[in-house]
């Protein structure tokens, strides 16, 4: 599923659970998504993990297909926009298969999902970045968010069960 459907489970299957770290991957489910939707969700998600009183680190991972499809640049737009870092994949990924030093056949298996190579490929890639991040001096917390780069419509929306709305019973 794609990040608008993710902005409405957040508060539900994410906040609720008050985690200290988020790592936040629609880049390749959101290339199916209309662009503006994909604004708003991306968006509408981070700006739900952000404004919290105690927000957890936030993390964006741009994963890759074989046909190259993914929505890294509107997400990569998101994350700088707000300070998030993000583990790019899909530039790493294309950049070692062009090189000739990864195949594509070991990377994918049936043309979409990862092989066990493919999994420790991307594993490899976050832990190194991982790795990176905490020789890095800490960064203030935000307290005040930027403006919405694109929307702010996002921020509150979720799913409720049809038992917790309140409505007439002709509804």
């Amino acid at each position: 599923t794609g990040s608008p459907y993710a902005t409405l489970r957040a508060r539900r299957d994410v906040i609720s659970l008050k985690p200290d770290l988020v790592f936040v991957e629609f880049a390749v489910s959101d290339s199916s998504e209309e662009e503006n939707a994909v604004r708003k969700g991306i968006e509408g998600l981070v700006r739900q993990l952000l404004v919290l009183p105690q927000p957890p680190e936030v993390v964006m991972i741009y994963a890759t297909t074989p046909k190259r499809s993914s929505r890294a640049e509107l997400h990569d737009q998101i994350a700088a926009h707000y300070s998030v870092p993000a583990v790019n994949l899909q530039d790493q990924v294309w950049k070692m298969i062009d090189s000739g030093s990864e195949k594509s056949v070991e990377i994918w298996k049936d043309g979409a999902n990862l092989t066990d190579a493919g999994h420790k490929l991307y594993a490899d890639r976050i832990i190194a970045f991982l790795t990176e991040q905490s020789n890095l001096p800490a960064w203030p917390l935000i307290r005040t968010l930027p403006q919405p780069l694109f929307s702010d419509e996002m921020n509150y929306g979720e799913f409720k069960a049809i038992a917790e709305i309140r409505h007439d019973p002709i509804w």
